[in-house]
């Protein structure tokens, strides 16, 4: 069965394995590619997608958001955004781990940037208080950021990922309300270390720019 399905939209596949072949291989691409999918209803083209997804995936060579097109919302930027925000926090690959995307880009900036007393602080001493966990977050954004890999980059996205460390429910629904580019409340900005969230029209489409270049330098 596993060969057959294989064959299924066998040049699509092929295509898609070819672009994902020449974006991972140093240097990599200048600029994007596109790949456009046609093809009637019930065609098969979620199917696919799935494919592409499992590919990159099972093979830990990126990240793989998809959604369905639609003509409804007045911002279109906001739902697109919403959609990568629900893909990421599902498990990366479920096969092997039932980790989330969120959790491999959150553990790959602290293993870069934080000591490992400092990550196993946050991740399981269960008397921090919120304040403890976001002045550990800021020092360690300081640190990362004054790298010139870093130089560009978003402070409060690296932030919003890095308390990703804290395996608390309370500080990762607020963290999910910030990337989708919600509003918070003084609470939720409290709990988080007084981050400010993203309310500009143009805000959600910035912050998908800005999380695809965390992707790219990971």
């Amino acid at each position: 069965m596993a060969t057959a399905s294989a064959t299924v939209h066998y040049q699509a596949r092929a295509a898609f394995q070819r672009m994902i072949a020449r974006a991972t291989t140093p240097p990599g691409l200048p600029s994007g590619r596109i790949l456009l999918l046609l093809g009637e209803s019930s065609a098969g083209k979620t199917y696919l997608m799935r494919a592409f997804r499992n590919h990159v995936h099972s093979n830990g060579r990126g990240f793989v958001g998809y959604m369905r097109m639609t003509t409804a919302g007045a911002n279109y930027g906001r739902y697109v955004l919403s959609n990568l925000i629900d893909s990421l926090d599902q498990p990366y690959y479920e096969s092997l781990s039932l980790t989330s995307s969120l959790v491999r880009l959150s553990n790959a900036l602290a293993t870069r940037s934080m000591e490992g007393d400092l990550i196993e602080q946050l991740r399981e001493d269960g008397e921090l208080g919120f304040h403890d966990v976001a002045e550990a977050v800021d020092e360690t954004t300081d640190r990362l950021v004054v790298r010139s890999r870093y130089a560009d980059t978003d402070v409060d996205l690296v932030r919003a990922l890095l308390f990703w460390q804290r395996d608390d429910p309370r500080i990762k629904t607020r963290i999910l309300k910030y990337l989708r580019c919600e509003d918070l409340s003084d609470r939720d900005r409290a709990v988080l270390g007084g981050i400010v969230p993203k309310r500009d029209e143009e805000d959600p489409l910035r912050m998908v720019e800005h999380i695809g270049q965390r992707l790219t330098v990971l």
